[in-house]
């Protein structure tokens, strides 16, 4: 797997094994964060929370937690910047997954559990490893309600406003018809959602 995702890297030249380094050495600092998240069940996924709060310094980063409705923290991500281009990373992690962003060049490719799933552009058109569109983000009104569509029967509706009750959710619906489904669309919507508005001090 690693071997995998170490050629997949090398196409890219000298910054892409930088940040892959990068992701590396923050994984290894935080990746201890998992033993303290909650599962969440298949039929939770709705009762994910716009609420998310920062953590303390003690996992080499400082996280941005994220909970259900009934504020159990079953999320935590850490980014950091790379140098002055703009080029970031982004480790998201759940109980059971691992979930890694390389935002460079005005892409954002996807790693899950430490395999290459793909890349999102700009316009939010998400791409599987052949560069065939897998999915896309589609506004809607406002853009307080946008859905990622996945295929024709794939997809989650996510929230963009801030959070403004207890009862906030992410998700109004989240339908998926295989593990994998399951997992592109919380990892891109989870991206996306985590990086509106501020956290909670």
């Amino acid at each position: 797997m690693i071997i995998k995702l170490l050629r997949y890297l090398a196409s890219f030249g000298d910054q892409k094994n930088r940040l892959y380094r990068e992701i590396n050495e923050m994984r290894r600092l935080t990746h201890a964060v998992r033993k303290d998240l909650i599962p969440i069940e298949n039929d939770e996924i709705v009762n994910i929370s716009t609420f998310r709060y920062l953590g303390k310094r003690a996992y080499g980063s400082k996280p941005t937690f994220f909970t259900t409705v009934f504020n159990e923290t079953i999320g935590a991500k850490f980014e950091k910047a790379i140098g002055k281009s703009g080029d970031k990373i982004t480790v998201i992690y759940t109980c059971d997954y691992e979930m890694a962003f390389v935002n460079t060049g005005g892409s954002l490719e996807l790693f899950v559990n430490e395999s290459p799933v793909g890349k999102m552009n700009a316009k939010g058109v998400f791409y599987n490893l052949q560069l065939k569109p897998a999915g896309k983000w589609v506004n809607e009104t406002g853009k307080k309600l946008r859905i990622l569509q996945m295929g024709s029967h794939a997809y989650a509706t996510v929230q963009f406003g801030e959070r403004n009750a207890l009862t906030d959710r992410m998700f109004s619906d989240f339908v998926y018809e295989n593990e994998e489904e399951k997992i592109l669309l919380m990892a891109y919507a989870f991206y996306e959602r985590l990086n509106y508005g501020t956290p909670k001090k």
